[in-house]
């Protein structure tokens, strides 16, 4: 809802034309060579990063936190330049994180009853009061700080950006009737909700297991202190680099395995005429659905120690056997629907994991044993807290 009007969203609409179109109005800077060139923006943020860690040394912190600090002021900088200073206030600023996670929440109790949606936030008047008395709309916050934005870029349009702000501006320069202004704060606020919860909990995945297996953790260190003293690595892991060690993109793409973010069924209509699936027919308008939970910890895809962390079996199985695993993977989607913003993700799981990892050791420091996991639309894990301390130079 932007300005107290409904906007439909490739995220919402069940609309498969209105779906591509508005798909492929953003999809060239989705591009990996299109976020190849945001990696600058990258390079700003994780120094600070890196920095923070540093001062809180040898302390137990919440890293689940940081993971989501880190990620909102990312994303800020990537769409527009700027960062909102969740790191550098080491808080969750106007408490818009754990708001974004009751929104969250919501959204999981109307998507399977879509009928309260006019009743509650599909109210405007209900919308406005609660906007009146609360400053925790994460929305509000993207929006007003996006308008900001937007008012500093046009005062210097000139000024080579490569930002998602100067795609969305430039393309509404071009075709004002295909990208409104409305538009324009609809894509960035879809890029915020895709990518903040979602890259803060998989960057949260990827380190527990990690911690949680001394072994693999080791294994990791060992690639990239061998990368570096062969002067492959720069000062700032880049992309590129990442890309070129494979435990680190198998350990990346294990914990995406073991932890799938969404957490509800990936839900498909079935068309008119029905269809044959497993061999049993569904009308046609049936609501089917399957979980990412349970076909990347299929035993038959995966073998007995599908429950297992176990980042060798990427590097094990042969090409036919990889091709297999993929198919089954849901992290990002599948087909059409399949997440739009996939390259950005590996961008920054690659990056910073690799680069945390290359710089500190890591220990578990919370007072149980495992994190705690709780499931709506997406799984948050709480409880994640951890003890850095940079690794003296070998």
């Amino acid at each position: 809802m932007i300005d107290g009007k409904s906007v439909e969203s490739m995220f919402t609409t069940r609309d498969p034309v209105l779906h591509k179109a508005l798909k492929s109005a953003v999809a060239s800077k989705y591009s990996l060579s299109s976020m190849l060139q945001l990696e600058p923006l990258f390079d700003k943020c994780m120094p600070l990063f890196v920095a923070e860690m540093d001062k809180r040394a040898g302390l137990a912190i919440d890293f689940g936190s940081w993971c989501s600090w880190y990620s909102f002021d990312l994303t800020g900088l990537l769409s527009f330049q700027e960062l909102f200073g969740f790191m550098e206030q080491a808080k969750d600023i106007n408490g818009v994180i754990e708001s974004s996670w009751s929104f969250m929440s919501y959204g999981t109790l109307v998507g399977q009853y879509p009928y309260l949606h006019k009743y509650l936030l599909g109210n405007p008047c209900l919308v406005q009061f609660l906007d009146s008395i609360s400053n925790a709309n994460p929305m509000r916050l993207i929006t007003e700080t996006a308008r900001v934005a937007i008012d500093k870029y046009d005062e210097k349009s000139t000024d080579l950006r490569s930002d998602f702000l100067e795609y969305l501006r430039q393309k509404q320069l071009k075709n004002p009737q295909i990208m409104t202004d409305r538009d324009l704060i609809n894509n960035i606020l879809i890029f915020f909700v895709g990518a903040v919860n979602t890259n803060s909990a998989s960057l949260r995945a990827c380190f527990y297991y990690l911690v949680k297996n001394p072994y693999t953790y080791a294994k990791l260190v060992k690639e990239l202190q061998d990368a570096d003293a062969k002067g492959l690595l720069s000062e700032n892991l880049s992309f590129t680099e990442g890309q070129k060690l494979p435990y680190l993109q198998a350990c990346i793409k294990e914990a995406l395995r073991m932890y799938p973010i969404v957490g509800t069924p990936f839900d498909r209509v079935v068309p008119k005429g029905g269809a044959i699936l497993s061999g049993h027919f569904v009308p046609e308008g049936t609501v089917v659905g399957i979980s990412g939970w349970a076909t990347q910890r299929s035993k038959r895809v995966f073998g007995d120690d599908a429950e297992s962390f176990r980042p060798e079996r990427w590097l094990d199985a042969d090409e036919k056997q990889v091709r297999v695993m993929d198919r089954s993977m849901l992290a990002f989607g599948q087909g059409t629907r399949g997440c739009v913003g996939k390259h950005v993700a590996m961008m920054a799981l690659t990056k910073t994991v690799g680069q945390i990892v290359r710089v500190f050791d890591m220990e578990w420091a919370a007072p149980r044993d495992e994190w705690e996991v709780t499931c709506r639309q997406h799984v948050r894990q709480t409880g994640v807290i951890m003890r850095l301390k940079r690794r003296e130079l070998q």
